[in-house]
């Protein structure tokens, strides 16, 4: 197994083209493996408040670490 890995983000996207949502002051979150992206923006999607116009989502960056760097779960 390689321990070099793809840095993966969870970044807010708008769900419905039309609507008018700045997502500006909505922060990505990067430096997160596939397993902890994809966690956090199933999270983020269930929260508390809910924000039928956004929808987190997981995506790859073009970046390569040490496996060791990345968050492997997130923490808060």
């Amino acid at each position: 197994p390689s321990d070099r890995v793809r840095v993966w983000r969870v970044v807010p996207k708008v769900v419905h083209p039309d609507a008018e949502v700045d997502t500006s002051k909505l922060e990505p979150e990067t430096g997160l493996t596939q397993r902890a992206a994809r966690e956090l923006a199933n999270e983020r999607n269930h929260a508390g408040v809910p924000r039928p116009t956004i929808e987190w989502v997981a995506e790859p960056t073009e970046r390569i670490v040490d496996r060791g760097s990345l968050l492997t779960a997130f923490r808060e």
